[in-house]
């Protein structure tokens, strides 16, 4: 790309790092990441949660966390996919409280879509969502503009 005269960004980095997860390949991941950084590119999230991603699926699950120590030390905060891929990768059985961060999150993002099928998810999985799960839900539907069906009309 480079002997082209195309010098890659951020996003064109996160996106080979992230087929490179995909496929598996830890090692061309973390040279990709020594390569960005020696240019003075910073990794964005959308970086982080794929390695995260990998190094979890893997069961490399202390250097995911130290991926997200570092994360957290160049002030990006974790998204949901972030948390996800902990989760899955700590083996964690997801409860009531994690089913309303994920909530709260996709209602903030206005994904009311993608907060409802976690809220029936949830519910099917026998938990209880509670007030700030419903809190979380019709706050994101007054910031949606569905303020009737916040109200149950």
């Amino acid at each position: 790309m480079e002997l082209r005269g195309c010098i890659p960004d951020v996003v064109t980095y996160s996106t080979i790092i992230n087929g490179y997860c995909h496929a598996g390949k830890l090692q061309m991941v973390l040279r990709l990441i020594d390569e960005m950084q020696t240019k003075g590119l910073t990794p964005h999230p959308y970086t982080y949660s794929s390695i995260i991603y990998l190094l979890c699926k893997t069961g490399k699950v202390s250097e995911a966390e130290k991926i997200l120590r570092e994360m957290l030390k160049q002030g990006i905060l974790p998204d949901n996919v972030v948390y996800t891929a902990l989760i899955d990768g700590f083996w964690l059985e997801p409860d009531e409280v994690t089913y309303t961060a994920l909530i709260d999150g996709y209602c903030k993002a206005g994904e009311m879509k993608e907060a409802f099928a976690l809220h029936n998810q949830m519910v099917k999985m026998g938990l209880i969502p509670n007030v700030v799960t419903y809190t979380a839900l019709a706050d994101g539907l007054c910031k949606c503009g569905e303020v009737d069906t916040a109200v149950g009309k």
